[in-house]
């Protein structure tokens, strides 16, 4: 009981954060480009007072979770797929802490005095990186989703060994 309270949370706080990058970057994709730096600042610091708080207990969080699963799993294929998800999920993690984390912090403290001369490509990059942040999350969603249809029906459904031999 405990292992499948554990995926459920896993399963659960992995698709918060991939709500939380994908649909950040889906919304931002589609209306950016007719921002203007005031705007885009605004966007900027909004998500910077919005995201961190409840991002800074589900990452930890969910890494755990999936640890714990690792150590739990003693079928090979699905133990590899949980695998390839944390470390897609840990680069998701890094990628925001070295790249999008400090561009966020940048075009925040943008004012009419300091905006760069290429904002507009600044705008791109950081539309960009949101991109390749929730791709990698969305990675690391469908291997851990795999990870659970991949495994023998005997371990998703304890009994299903004995359908078909009369003695359930």
């Amino acid at each position: 009981m405990k292992i499948k309270l554990t995926e459920f949370f896993s399963l659960l706080f992995l698709f918060m954060i991939t709500s939380i990058f994908w649909g950040s970057w889906f919304t931002v994709s589609r209306v950016t480009d007719h921002f203007d730096s005031a705007a885009l600042v605004t966007l900027v610091h909004t998500f910077e007072l919005t995201f961190p708080v409840p991002m800074r207990i589900l990452a930890p969080l969910t890494v755990v979770l999936m640890a714990i699963l690792l150590t739990q799993d003693g079928q090979k294929w699905p133990g590899r797929l949980i695998w390839l998800s944390l470390i897609f999920l840990v680069l998701t993690i890094l990628y925001t802490f070295v790249v999008v984390i400090p561009a966020d912090r940048a075009i925040a403290s943008w004012s009419a005095g300091t905006l760069p001369t290429d904002w507009q490509y600044v705008r791109t990059k950081w539309k960009n990186d949101q991109l390749y942040r929730a791709v990698f999350c969305l990675i690391s969603m469908c291997l851990f989703v795999a990870s659970f249809l991949t495994r023998k029906a005997s371990y998703r459904f304890p009994g299903a060994a004995k359908l078909g031999t009369g003695s359930l």
